[in-house]
């Protein structure tokens, strides 16, 4: 049940936690301070790295509590829960990346963490419902699915054990991808 729910709420989660990556200091000025002292691409990079961690351990956070919970059923699952856990976590981890990443891309943009937030949920409105369209108009192109983030999760829900991690090129690529715009995008911008 942990599976089902983390797979849907953590990158939720993550669009909000992770909205405030630049756009708060961009409003201050504080960006053009920072860049002084480090370049444009170790603070990007950087910000994304910090957000990962926070999220992570949010991930395990929540593993643990489930793993008491488990314990508190049967002892005897002490080993099996623990190796499920490593497993989730990496799991989460991996599937987190791209909107933690594209959070980083929309905060350089965005005046606020809130609006960050719209407009990371309206462009995934609009990319899902042109792709759909496309899908719709010509079916060959189902491939395009990939594009948006996330689009491995409904696929990944009746996986289990190392059968899950079949899907992990998908995010990876994508968190490169998207990265490599917002890395660009913070190099050209005007802080």
């Amino acid at each position: 049940m942990f599976w089902l729910a983390a797979l849907y709420l953590f990158p939720m989660f993550s669009i909000f936690i992770a909205a405030d990556q630049f756009s708060s200091d961009k409003q201050r000025g504080s960006l053009r301070f920072l860049t002084l002292r480090v370049s444009r691409s170790s603070l990007f990079f950087g910000r994304f790295a910090g957000q990962m961690l926070i999220q992570l351990s949010l991930i395990i956070l929540t593993l643990l509590a489930t793993i008491a919970m488990v314990l508190t059923r049967d002892m005897s699952l002490l080993v099996p829960s623990v190796t499920t856990s490593l497993l989730v976590m990496v799991n989460l981890f991996i599937v987190v990346l791209p909107y933690t990443a594209a959070m980083a891309l929309l905060s350089l943009h965005a005046n606020s963490a809130r609006q960050a937030s719209i407009f990371a949920i309206i462009l995934w409105a609009l990319v899902s419902i042109i792709i759909g369209l496309i899908n719709f108009k010509f079916p060959q192109l189902s491939g395009l699915n990939m594009i948006l983030p996330g689009s491995q999760i409904s696929s990944m829900i009746n996986t289990q054990g190392f059968g899950s991690l079949a899907y992990t090129p998908i995010p990876l690529l994508q968190t490169v991808v998207i990265l490599g715009l917002g890395n660009l995008l913070m190099k050209r911008s005007a802080l």
